[in-house]
């Protein structure tokens, strides 16, 4: 977000540009430390696995329930690039809806090589700056998507916190934090949607001048798309898409676990599913490899799971994120003509 800024509102976006070059001219040396980090906690978890009892738990595992699981991952992908789509029409711009899953394809499998499990975003930030006529209104719809996936998560977080959260944490704990996330949630769709951002942005613009991250002389109106005309019903909509996207991500981990043969109910897949993402955002190893299996040994175990489950299950979720990757990537490759651009000369 502060490399966007930091353009000034160019729709060549020079800045982004070099720091994109930069960043593929020397990857390797980055890959290398960030694979060093992934082992370094994958052997932290793995150090008390039993690898007789663990090769056992995944040789038992049923291709039926695994593939079910991609498909899952695949069908994410596509309510996540309608989502988009939704957001991109609440500020006023537009494009085929293959375009955008192109984007977001390949945003999936950069991201499989990158920090965290949002590094993608920033390709297709990119693309959705450079390509086209929505500029960097259209590129910074890509962080009002996160925030959206964002919510989504705190949502069904809540949601499984109500369910089963109440069986570890106690119904005060569980019914509490439920409604802090519900109300989270509540008040920052408020504030997306209304006046109150318009409000707030010549503080956020004085911060960002403050710090260098704009220049004083840029016109904000150029760089942050809550000053163009907003559209509430796109956006209202594309929450509830985001709703049912990330609960394809909670079916698929309970596809794995029903192919693990493991216990766990999906009501606690729905506050446990959330919890591992935030490991995962966590800016070491690659596509939280690491972070994601040291998540769900701490969570799962919580419930009483066996951390070589625990395991198996993020070796079965990264390796499904990485043919979805694959696929991204082979997506990526086919051309199609199209662009993002403005819905009117007025907007």
């Amino acid at each position: 977000f502060p490399l966007f800024m930091r353009t000034g509102g160019s729709l060549s976006m020079p800045f982004l540009a070099d720091q994109w070059t930069a960043l593929l001219k020397n990857p390797l040396s980055g890959l290398i430390l960030r694979l060093f980090f992934s082992l370094l906690l994958l052997f932290s978890v793995l150090r008390s696995i039993d690898f007789v009892v663990l090769n056992g738990i995944i040789a038992a595992v049923h291709p039926l329930w695994f593939v079910l699981s991609v498909l899952c991952l695949l069908l994410y992908d596509i309510f996540a690039s309608f989502r988009w789509k939704l957001i991109l029409n609440a500020f006023a711009c537009d494009a085929s809806f293959l375009v955008l899953l192109r984007y977001h394809m390949l945003s999936v499998s950069v991201g499989a090589l990158l920090p965290t499990t949002v590094g993608g975003d920033f390709a297709r930030a990119y693309l959705a700056a450079s390509k086209g006529r929505g500029g960097l209104r259209a590129a910074l719809t890509v962080v009002l998507d996160r925030l959206t996936g964002l919510f989504s998560l705190l949502f069904l977080a809540a949601l499984g916190l109500i369910l089963e959260g109440y069986k570890l944490f106690g119904h005060l704990f569980a019914y509490s934090f439920a409604f802090l996330m519900f109300s989270l949630v509540i008040i920052s769709f408020v504030c997306l949607s209304s006046a109150v951002l318009r409000r707030l942005f010549p503080l956020i613009w004085h911060f960002f001048v403050i710090f260098r991250l704009v220049s004083s002389s840029s016109p904000s109106q150029k760089v942050h798309p809550i000053s163009y005309s907003f559209a509430f019903w796109p956006f209202a909509f594309a929450q509830l898409v985001g709703v049912l996207a990330h609960f394809l991500v909670v079916l698929e981990h309970w596809f794995l676990v029903i192919s693990l043969s493991s216990s766990v109910d999906l009501g606690h897949l729905f506050w446990i599913v959330p919890a591992v993402w935030l490991f995962t955002l966590v800016p070491v190893g690659v596509n939280g490899i690491g972070t994601r299996e040291l998540g769900m040994a701490f969570f799962l175990g919580a419930i009483g799971e066996t951390r070589e489950i625990a395991v198996a299950l993020g070796f079965l979720v990264t390796i499904s994120n990485f043919l979805t990757a694959i696929i991204g990537g082979v997506f990526y490759v086919i051309p199609l003509d199209g662009e993002i651009r403005p819905l009117s000369s007025k907007s």
